[in-house]
């Protein structure tokens, strides 16, 4: 279940505590061609290592990407979580991100 309040809160909440992300949040969300798309979480980070949702988000920020959340490869959708929660990755994990095209 998406609950949109919860992405809000975590925008917002990534805006307060990283304010330079201001650009990146205006030009994908001002965008018309900006799409949801999901990626391989092997193609950011080392399968079998943990990883914080904040150093993920760093390592696609510099991709000009917003890291949304997660899917892992059994099907469990994490969206919005703490910039400090732990997620080991596997092969088939994949991460969803704000893509502006």
């Amino acid at each position: 279940t998406v609950q949109p309040e919860l992405l809000e809160s975590g925008a917002l909440a990534q805006l307060l505590i990283s304010p330079q992300l201001q650009p990146l949040y205006n030009h994908l969300l001002s965008s018309t061609s900006s799409e949801i798309v999901l990626l391989e979480a092997a193609t950011v980070v080392e399968p079998g290592s943990a990883e914080t949702f904040g150093h993920v988000s760093s390592l696609l920020e510099d991709r000009g990407l917003l890291a949304l959340g997660f899917l892992s490869q059994a099907g469990q959708l994490t969206l919005a979580p703490r910039r400090g929660r732990l997620f080991r990755f596997s092969f088939g994990d994949r991460l969803v991100v704000l893509n502006a095209s």
